[in-house]
């Protein structure tokens, strides 16, 4: 009975993790060619920030999936050498993606330190032209 219920357990995250890493294959699959398409649209525009921060989230997303899938084989792990590799593997994994959301963040708050910028400069050139003004207009 023991037997069976492992082997249920053991076929049972077979498929989870299969699926699992189809769908994060299916997601950057589905990013590439959705961030090429947007590429073309920016006429191959290598800078813009909303291609690069698209396929970024996406390649995130994917990580998540695999690392949901590298998860789940800590489970039907048998002996120490696999479980060494697999633990390998989950911090490559982590690392990855943390260091892509640090990568993302960056050049988010970039995209926002460009529109303070903006704003801080309008906000500088309105003052500027109330100064001219009061400067121009006669007291009484």
């Amino acid at each position: 009975m023991e037997a069976a219920l492992e082997e249920i357990l053991y076929i049972s995250s077979y498929i989870a993790i299969h699926v699992l890493e189809i769908i994060g294959i299916a997601i950057i699959v589905y990013a590439a060619v959705e961030t090429l398409l947007l590429l073309f649209k920016s006429r191959l525009n290598y800078s813009d920030r909303d291609v690069l921060i698209n396929f970024g989230e996406a390649l995130s997303l994917s990580l998540t999936f695999n690392l949901g899938a590298e998860i789940i084989k800590t489970v039907t792990v048998r002996d120490t050498y696999e479980l060494v590799v697999l633990s390998a593997v989950v911090i490559i994994r982590i690392i990855i993606t943390v260091l892509l959301h640090w990568e993302l963040k960056q050049v988010a708050d970039e995209g926002h330190g460009d529109a303070r910028k903006i704003v801080h400069d309008n906000i500088r050139g309105l003052k500027d032209s109330f100064k001219k003004h009061e400067t121009e207009t006669p007291k009484n």
